[in-house]
């Protein structure tokens, strides 16, 4: 048998390595997917009322619900009526800044999880290539 016409072998740190990179892209792939896909719709809120993280019964992604906080259930093509009274119209503000909240509270949690990707990305596909080609020369 020609020794010649086999492939090289892998050494076990560059299968490492490799495994490493992979994983890192898998995490940013992840932790752009948690920025960019609609947030769930929340529980039922305080008020009753299931709390859309976007403008009607739509959800937005992370990143725009922080970018603009006030679509959180807000429907443009409705009119809003005007309330009855004083207590009326200060329960529907403290309901919108509470449904507000709840859905800033799930994007920051996003974002939270996205930035622990791109750490462990970074950590697993940069950090422990590095650890494995130092250990080889040493």
């Amino acid at each position: 048998m020609d020794q010649t016409s086999q492939p090289p072998r892998r050494s076990q740190n560059q299968k490492i390595r490799i495994a490493g990179r992979i994983a890192a892209v898998l995490a940013v792939a992840a932790a752009i997917l948690l920025l960019v896909l609609p947030v769930p719709v929340q529980d039922i809120g305080v008020f009753n009322d299931p709390v859309y993280c976007g403008p009607g019964a739509t959800t937005d992604n992370a990143l725009q619900i922080m970018a603009d906080p006030q679509r959180v259930n807000t429907d443009p093509g409705v009119p809003i009526a005007k309330p009855a009274n004083q207590a009326e119209a200060d329960r529907e503000t403290a309901r919108k800044v509470h449904n507000v909240e709840i859905c800033q509270s799930a994007a920051k949690t996003r974002f939270v999880w996205a930035a622990v990707a791109v750490m462990f990305a970074v950590v697993v596909g940069l950090a422990v290539p590095s650890i494995l080609k130092e250990n080889h020369r040493g």
